[in-house]
């Protein structure tokens, strides 16, 4: 695994839900608690990404800079623990 893949697979397993390869799982557990969190695009593109890089020998592509994905994973991480706690 490249070091992009390896980070874009860490960033994908820090924003699933418990038990769960699904970031809409984690969306719907927050809409059932009345939350609606703002997910974008390249987050929701890293579930395929953390399958691709998990089993394909190709190198992956991240679905988005490495900064931005941070930034994006982070405005997450702070809005679903301020939502949840």
């Amino acid at each position: 695994m490249s070091p992009a893949e390896d980070r874009g697979f860490l960033a994908q397993q820090t924003v699933e839900p418990p038990r769960s390869h699904s970031l809409q799982r984690l969306l719907q557990e927050l809409a059932d608690r009345g939350a609606t969190p703002v997910v974008t695009l390249p987050l929701l593109e890293l579930v395929d990404f953390a399958v691709l890089a998990r089993y394909d020998v190709d190198p992956t592509p991240l679905p988005g800079g490495r900064f931005r994905l941070l930034e994006l994973l982070e405005a997450l991480h702070t809005e679903v623990r301020q939502r949840l706690y």
